[in-house]
């Protein structure tokens, strides 16, 4: 999950707070959250404001993938977020991927993908991504390649700039789960 823009009165991580909230109403209940992390906009140079992220491993109770992330866009559409195809990198109130699911492989086609790619196409290549989910889940490994977490997460940090790099943020927030604990 991730924001980096306000919605109606409510800062990103007030929204992200509220759509962790949000999840077992939607028939998917929260096991583990990580803590937040701040990163920076994508990409580069675009003057957006960072992003926080956390990540949440949660239980579908036997839903299929593409209803999951059916419920994720309902929630993210209650949260203000509109899908803007001509911006790939626009700002977003709420940002909800579906990362893995019980390393479920689909490619996107046929009648049981409906266009849905697990394990996440790019998770394997995102910092603020690896980082909170190896907080939840610290053996995942990649479903395709069998890549540890971690070591996709090395390889990651090694190629990205300094201060480019998501950083756990710690700022008393008092309603934000510890990580790894059920929300």
């Amino acid at each position: 999950m991730g924001a980096n823009r306000s919605f109606g009165n409510m800062e990103p991580a007030d929204t992200l707070y509220r759509a962790l909230l949000a999840l077992p109403q939607a028939g998917l209940k929260p096991l583990r959250v990580s803590n937040l992390w701040q990163s920076p906009a994508w990409p580069p140079g675009r003057g957006a404001a960072d992003y926080l992220n956390a990540v949440v491993l949660a239980d579908p109770d036997t839903v299929a993938a593409t209803e999951v992330l059916e419920r994720l866009h309902r929630i993210e559409a209650d949260h203000g977020r509109v899908r803007d195809r001509a911006d790939r990198w626009a700002s977003r109130s709420l940002d909800l991927d579906l990362i893995d699911q019980n390393g479920l492989v689909l490619a996107g086609t046929g009648p049981a993908a409906q266009g849905l790619v697990l394990p996440h196409p790019r998770a394997r290549d995102r910092d603020f991504v690896l980082a909170p989910l190896l907080e939840v889940a610290p053996g995942w490994r990649h479903p395709v390649t069998g890549e540890a977490g971690c070591d996709l997460l090395a390889g990651v940090r090694a190629g990205l700039a300094a201060g480019g790099e998501a950083r756990p943020l710690v700022d008393g927030r008092g309603d934000w789960p510890s990580p790894g604990a059920v929300a």
